[in-house]
């Protein structure tokens, strides 16, 4: 492995994709190691004590957010060199053992170190949704983009806190769903399944499919069920009260 300092830093600034492509945050880094010969993998280990100075100046650049990823970062990297990985050679083990009292003491410095930040703001629905409606252009349609920024936050608002069938409504309405189909998914069955992840529906999407039917006129989906044709004049009267 080599650039650890480049590695840690990546795994800082995009936590999502971290925890995406390396479920486990570390496990990248792990299969690396695994695939190194032992001397190299042994001359990684006892270098890593050597990066703290570096660690310890950049993450005190920043304020609480960023640090704290930022550090968080250090101490998955320190806690899969000293736990998490078994060293199949007496080389490897060995190298463990020259810098494992160093590593410890980092590791308490590190844990402090977070223990001592400020607690984070808790994220709204609102703040969630927000992030994930960027995402995929939201904000680019022309009935948003013609909002007031307020507006913008407060049609959020609505959305996250009336439910999905009120939100694809109000998607159908603002033209969101047929953009999505253009711009960001080759086919429903995965859109569908991505908008229901914003609102913590079903995994394979069922509800958002089945509320997207209900609008149609000659639908033969359950409305009992699904409810969104129910709210299509409701986000037409709550979207003119923001213009």
């Amino acid at each position: 492995m080599k650039n650890i300092d480049e590695w840690v830093e990546w795994m800082a600034r995009n936590p999502e994709l971290a925890e995406k492509y390396y479920p486990e945050i570390m496990q990248g880094l792990t299969e690396r190691i695994k695939s190194s010969e032992p001397f190299l993998t042994a001359l990684i280990i006892q270098k890593l004590p050597d990066h703290f100075p570096n660690w310890k100046t950049e993450a005190e650049k920043y304020l609480c957010i960023k640090r704290k990823k930022m550090i968080q970062g250090y101490i998955d990297l320190i806690k899969v060199v000293l736990i998490e990985y078994e060293y199949p050679s007496e080389i490897e083990q060995k190298a463990v053992e020259s810098v494992r009292a160093e590593l410890t003491e980092q590791l308490e410095y590190w844990n402090n170190e977070l223990k001592a930040l400020p607690p984070q703001p808790i994220k709204t629905k609102a703040d969630i949704l927000k992030e994930q409606l960027s995402q995929y252009g939201f904000f680019e349609l022309e009935k948003v983009k013609t909002l007031s920024e307020q507006s913008k936050v407060s049609i959020i608002e609505k959305i996250a806190e009336s439910g999905l069938p009120y939100a694809i409504a109000m998607f159908d309405y603002l033209q969101f769903i047929p953009y999505l189909e253009k711009k960001h998914f080759d086919s429903k069955y995965k859109l569908n399944r991505e908008v229901s992840k914003w609102f913590d529906s079903d995994k394979e999407g069922r509800a958002v499919k089945g509320n997207i039917s209900s609008l149609l006129k000659n639908t033969t989906e359950n409305k009992d069920r699904y409810t969104a044709y129910k709210h299509k004049e409701n986000v037409i009267k709550d979207y003119e009260l923001l213009k």
